[in-house]
């Protein structure tokens, strides 16, 4: 009989794979086996506890795989490749595959830290970067003549679409944060890896921006929807 299930909220960087096999061999060594991974809630299921060791892999030419987390076709030589090494494939959401293995000392996935940057890279460019270059400007370009509009106005009406157009403005600022911080880890692994060295660990500090977004995001709405309904009755004959 299979152990029951449980979700956490995750926030793991793309590019701290560190911080994630870290945490996977704990939630292992407590009886906690990952089953599948989405943007934010990841999937655990209940097993005997045990000293398992995890690889967190990047191949950027994948597409986004939905819900059941299935390689891709394209991918299936790579999975074939690890499976030779011990490597067991557990799950994979886009770009990022999460393996494990239940040897002591495990053949490693990735030996050249320069191919593994440039995979990291070539993966969040495409899922971050992009994305981001795209929805700034355009937050800027149709956001800003509604700012005009609404501070033209006066009273409740003004505060409460104020803070509508607001909302997306700082959203978008958390995300540059968090694209900020990569740029600055990417730069910097590209020295190390260029004078001969690893990749370097990711700094943690902005995930507490991450782990809060989307609940943040969430209350946000949630409080200007309960603020707009509450105008409207105040309004109202």
């Amino acid at each position: 009989m299979k152990g029951r299930k449980t979700h956490r909220l995750e926030t793991f960087l793309p590019w701290d794979t560190a911080s994630t096999i870290r945490h996977l061999e704990k939630m292992a060594r407590r009886g906690w086996r990952l089953e599948r991974i989405g943007a934010y809630i990841w999937t655990y299921r209940q097993a005997e506890p045990a000293a398992l060791h995890y690889a967190v892999t990047c191949f950027p030419d994948s597409q986004f795989q939905g819900a059941f987390g299935e390689p891709a076709e394209d991918q299936a030589a790579y999975c074939d490749y690890c499976a030779a090494a011990g490597w067991e494939l557990v799950c994979c959401y886009g770009p990022q595959q999460i393996f494990v293995s239940d040897r002591p000392h495990p053949v490693p996935i990735e030996t050249d830290e320069r191919e593994k940057l440039t995979a990291i890279h070539r993966s969040v460019k495409k899922t971050l970067l992009v994305p981001l270059a795209v929805l700034l400007p355009l937050l800027l370009v149709l956001g800003w003549p509604a700012w005009g509009f609404f501070s033209s106005l006066s009273g409740g009406d003004r505060d409460l679409s104020l803070a509508w157009t607001a909302l997306p403005f700082l959203l978008a600022i958390c995300f540059a944060c968090v694209a900020a911080d990569y740029l600055v880890w990417y730069f910097r692994s590209r020295r190390s890896v260029d004078q001969g060295g690893a990749c370097l660990p990711a700094g943690t500090g902005v995930r507490r921006i991450v782990r809060w977004l989307p609940v943040a995001a969430c209350a946000g709405y949630w409080l200007l929807l309960l603020w707009s309904a509450a105008a409207a009755l105040a309004g109202g004959p």
